[in-house]
C-alpha cells in the first residue's frame, strides 16, 4: 500500500510540473538567431508586457513611440535622429544632420551603416541622398517652409565572395535591415537687420 501512495504522489507531481511548464510557455514566445560567429542569441518576447528579452536580459524601449528613434528587430541596434537639435533654423544656415547608431551586439564586427536622406519642403521632395554618411553638415536648404526629413539607416553586413575555385573575389556589404526615422523642422527667412537712420 505504501508503494501505491508513492506512485500516486509522483504522478501528481509530474502532472503538476507539466501544467506549470505549459502555462509559463504560453506567456512567452522564443526565437533563436544565429549570428555571424555561429553563437546563438535567444530572443524572448513577453506577450503580457511587450518587452524584448535578449539572452535573458530585458530590453525595454520606453521611447518606441518617438518617430526620431528606431530599433532593429532584435532590439540590439538603436538609431536616433539627433541633429540638428533645433527644430527651427534659417535658410542657407549650416546644419549638422546626424543619426546616432548604437549597436549593443557583443560581436558587431563586419557591421557598418549608411543613411538614405529625403528632404521634403512644403510637400515637395527637395533633395534625396542615397548611401550617404549618417553625419554631415550642409547649407543646401535655400527656401523657407515646413521641412520633413526622413532618415533611413541601412545596417550592412560585410562578407567575402569567393569564386568556384575558392579564390577570393570581392568583399561586399549586404543590407540586412533598415531603420526609418522622421523629424519635422521649420526653415525661416533671415530677419532684415538693417536699421534706417
Amino acid at each position: 500500500m505504501n508503494k501505491k501512495i508513492v506512485v500516486v504522489i509522483i504522478g501528481i507531481l509530474v502532472v503538476g510540473l507539466g501544467i506549470y511548464y505549459f502555462m509559463s510557455n504560453d506567456e512567452k514566445s522564443e526565437v533563436s538567431l544565429v549570428n555571424s560567429n555561429d553563437s546563438v542569441i535567444t530572443n524572448k518576447t513577453d506577450t503580457k508586457n511587450s518587452n524584448t528579452m535578449v539572452n535573458n536580459t530585458p530590453i525595454v524601449h520606453d521611447d518606441a513611440d518617438d518617430m526620431a528613434i528606431a530599433y532593429s528587430q532584435d532590439g540590439m541596434v538603436r538609431a536616433e535622429f539627433i541633429g540638428p537639435e533645433e527644430v527651427e533654423f534659417t535658410k542657407g544656415q549650416a546644419r549638422m544632420w546626424d543619426v546616432e547608431v548604437v549597436n549593443s551586439n557583443e560581436d558587431s564586427s563586419g557591421f557598418s551603416y549608411t543613411c538614405d536622406w529625403k528632404y521634403t519642403l512644403e510637400g515637395i521632395v527637395y533633395q534625396e541622398l542615397k548611401d550617404h554618411s549618417c553625419k554631415f553638415t550642409t547649407t543646401f536648404i535655400e527656401d523657407p517652409g515646413t521641412l520633413i526629413v526622413d532618415a533611413k539607416v541601412n545596417i550592412l553586413q560585410g562578407r567575402s565572395v569567393f569564386d568556384d575555385d575558392g579564390e577570393y573575389v570581392d568583399y561586399v556589404k549586404d543590407v540586412v535591415e533598415a531603420l526609418e526615422m522622421q523629424r519635422e523642422f521649420v526653415v525661416t527667412s533671415p530677419v532684415d537687420t538693417y536699421v534706417h537712420p
